[in-house]
């Protein structure tokens, strides 16, 4: 069957892609209401691909809350941290943090002296990573919703 005008087919090769090859096999069917239901949910008016960040690749998140999950939503206008970290699990918001290298880290994080720590989870024996904000990384923004499939 040929296209008709204006009309592109494009053919990805799944497997030679890891991170398509997995998502296609995890999210191979996604309603079309989930856009709107996941921008109401995560609390933004008008959610973009911009707004969504892959963690499914990380096998041994830093955070309890990212365990299983496929996708984070992030608030851009939510960009600073707190200067000290809370005590418990579920007043610690978490962010996502750019690194100069182009990776990404995804967890609990304190601002002081324009020091960006960002924190394992207490019960976990690693160490904060510490990186100069602005220089060595930049928060993108704070997660607002996580996206994992119900298994």
């Amino acid at each position: 069957m040929n296209p008709s005008a204006g009309e592109r087919t494009v053919s990805y090769a799944v497997n030679e892609t890891p991170f398509l090859a997995e998502l296609m096999a995890e999210w191979s069917e996604i309603p079309r209401f989930s856009k709107d239901a996941l921008a109401f949910v995560a609390g933004l008016k008008d959610l973009s691909l911009a707004d969504l960040f892959w963690v499914g690749g990380d096998r041994h998140p830093i955070h309890p809350y990212l365990v299983h999950a496929t996708f984070v939503v992030v608030s851009r206008r939510l960009k600073k941290p707190t200067a000290t970290a809370a005590k418990t699990l579920w007043e610690q918001p978490l962010y996502m943090v750019l690194k100069r290298d182009g990776s990404f880290l995804c967890g609990a994080c304190t601002l002081k002296n324009g020091l960006l720590s960002v924190h394992p989870y207490a019960d976990q024996a690693a160490v904060p990573r510490r990186l100069r904000n602005g220089i060595d990384a930049e928060v993108i923004g704070q997660v607002t919703a996580i996206v994992r499939r119900l298994k």
